[in-house]
């Protein structure tokens, strides 16, 4: 997941840091999850695509 998909990274004192999620990155990480629960081997399969973008 990248920022636009509502990931954060919460920055600390010295090289403490820890990812959060906004409230979109949270449903964004629901809808995941139940993807992958549908059919584990969807996500996989779609990394595996060759980009469209030339």
């Amino acid at each position: 997941m990248d920022t636009e998909d509502g990931v954060v990274w919460v920055y600390g004192i010295g090289d403490d840091q820890v990812m959060a999620f906004t409230v979109f990155g949270i449903e964004n990480l629901t809808e995941l999850i139940r993807m992958h629960k549908d059919d584990p081997e969807f996500l996989k399969r779609r990394n595996r695509e060759p980009s469209s973008a030339a």
